[in-house]
């Protein structure tokens, strides 16, 4: 059975992983837009 802390702590660092992924996809999105972009 997982611990409480164990479970916070997977449910922590999964959520910095998400939004990790998500400011680099966002980085990426800038970049095509803008180069788009006149």
């Amino acid at each position: 059975m997982l611990s409480a802390a164990g479970l916070d702590g997977a449910s922590t660092s999964g959520a910095t992983a998400a939004f990790r992924i998500g400011r680099f996809g966002d980085d990426i999105w800038m970049n095509r837009v803008s180069r788009l972009m006149p």
